[in-house]
């Protein structure tokens, strides 16, 4: 991990930040499900999906935990798809 402004952000994270984008989202996700193509069975594109969407929420998170303090998932992973109550009723979020 590295700290900027007295801030823990992850490796990955910060390496996308000086690159300003999110390309290390998707090999994030490749990595894990290389074979899955626009024509695989919908279980592995599921899977693939929300690889990427983990991975989107913790670079999303690195970056606004370097403003404020308390967001989720942490900088080590953990707190991904809390549960909030709104006036709608329950509701899973992946940055909080």
């Amino acid at each position: 991990m590295r700290s900027t402004s007295k801030r823990v952000i992850s490796a990955a994270a910060a390496a996308a930040l000086e690159n300003s984008n999110i390309s290390y989202v998707l090999e994030r996700a490749g990595e894990k499900y290389p074979d899955v193509k626009k024509e695989s069975a919908q279980s592995p594109k599921k899977n693939y999906s929300e690889a990427f969407s983990r991975s989107l929420a913790q670079l999303l998170a690195d970056i606004l935990r370097l403003t404020f303090e308390g967001i989720q998932p942490t900088a080590e992973g953990s707190g991904h798809e809390s549960l909030m109550t709104g006036a709608r009723g329950s509701k899973k979020i992946d940055i909080r």
